[in-house]
């Protein structure tokens, strides 16, 4: 009986015809080197979006169409970058997209000050985008802001023309309706912040990129 479990064995290992092809191989992950910078000065706190019928902030809106956007690129190295005042990296470029998401839904009004540093975010991203760690690819910056650029140690259009020299394209949205009847206290909030579209389209185009507006939630999902 042993003796016939030991032929059924070896039939059967047979017919399944097992090869060894070698060592493994690693399969390379390729896709672009995208970074994300998001602006958290105080005006994302204006309240012009609506989800599910509910008025939401800027911020909330961004943080909820920009979670889903990371998770379904997890193909792509991303990072993440906040500005407001000053320009910080959360993430620099890696696979690790649930992670890029996570650190996304933490962003929080006034993290980097409450003033727009576009072109220093510009900067962050291309240090981080073109470093020594980087392989060459395609390298993208999605910058959403409300805002115009009044702080920072250069301006935007500056700071384009660098990244475009380091073939970053640069992709600009702009976020927030046209309040026509404004409150005072969103009056104070938008004080010295009007969306500055000249400039976010003219960065775009320095670098091969585009500009979008987004006044509502279907907007910024496409």
């Amino acid at each position: 009986r042993f003796l016939a479990w030991i032929a059924w064995l070896f039939l059967v290992t047979s017919a399944a015809r097992p090869q060894w092809l070698g060592e493994p191989v690693p399969v390379e992950v390729k896709g672009r080197d995208l970074m994300l910078a998001l602006d958290t000065s105080g005006s994302m706190k204006i309240d012009d979006f609506v989800i599910s019928r509910q008025a939401v902030s800027r911020m909330v809106a961004v943080r909820r169409v920009a979670e889903e956007f990371i998770a379904n690129r997890c193909n792509d190295r991303q990072g993440l970058i906040f500005f407001g005042t000053n320009a910080y990296l959360v993430s620099p470029p890696s696979f690790d997209c649930a992670a890029v998401s996570e650190l996304m839904r933490n962003a929080e009004i006034g993290l980097a000050g409450t003033n727009t540093a576009i072109g220093d975010a510009i900067l962050m991203a291309q240090k981080h985008l073109t470093g020594k760690d980087n392989k060459p690819g395609e390298k993208v910056l999605i910058l959403i802001t409300e805002g115009a650029s009044n702080a920072g140690s250069v301006s935007p259009v500056q700071a384009a023309k660098l990244a475009a020299k380091a073939k970053i394209k640069i992709y600009t949205i702009g976020v927030g309706s046209e309040i026509k009847q404004p409150s005072l206290w969103d009056m104070a909030v938008m004080q010295n912040s009007e969306l500055d579209e000249e400039t976010l389209k003219a960065i775009a185009q320095q670098t091969g990129g585009l500009y979008f507006r987004a006044r509502d939630m279907d907007e910024l999902k496409k």
